[in-house]
């Protein structure tokens, strides 16, 4: 078997597997804090790592595999970047679904992947930066997810708006993706 073909996106399946075990209960944990949880610190490695990953499509050379989007989130793709793309969204997805994840951590979340967005700006970038909007507009893929709408929305709401600013077509794409959600302007 090939390994586009036994290809399995891990980082998202394991964030599923720690938002559905997250628990931020207890005295002991500070819900301010940047990690109140290792299960927190832990879904932090993997959506800055597939981030990372997504930045690779710059130092790709010209011609590469690593370089090109497919034109839909339900596409398969060899390349690294589209695929880190994909299960970014997925993983944002699942932390912004779960009841148990509060908003402080999931905003720090939504925050990262927006930085993401904000470095690719280059000529070049623009269908990585395309294809990762939509991922994360549509939490990897996923369509009339409502909920995920509204809470991105809220989360919007708390982030900078210097950040907001430079992201502005995320934006754009969210109203048309979730038109009953409120987005901040």
């Amino acid at each position: 078997m090939g390994m586009l073909k036994s290809h399995k996106r891990y980082l998202d399946h394991f964030v599923g597997e720690l938002v559905d075990i997250y628990d931020a209960t207890g005295p002991e944990i500070a819900q301010g804090d940047e990690f109140p949880t290792w299960n927190a610190h832990l879904i932090y490695e993997c959506i800055n790592t597939l981030g990372h990953w997504v930045q690779f499509t710059r130092k790709a050379p010209e011609g590469s595999v690593h370089r090109s989007f497919p034109g839909s989130l339900h596409q398969g793709s060899a390349g690294i970047p589209a695929n880190a793309a994909r299960s970014l969204g997925t993983c944002l997805y699942y932390v912004l679904q779960s009841q148990r994840v509060g908003d402080t951590f999931a905003m720090y979340m939504v925050e990262c992947a927006l930085r993401d967005i904000r470095y690719l700006v280059q000529p070049g970038d623009e269908e990585a930066r395309k294809f990762l909007i939509r991922s994360i507009v549509t939490g990897g893929g996923r369509d009339n997810t409502h909920d995920y709408g509204a809470r991105l929305a809220h989360l919007l709401g708390g982030i900078d708006y210097i950040l907001l600013n430079d992201v502005s077509d995320l934006l754009a794409a969210a109203r048309l993706a979730h038109p009953r959600a409120e987005f901040p302007d």
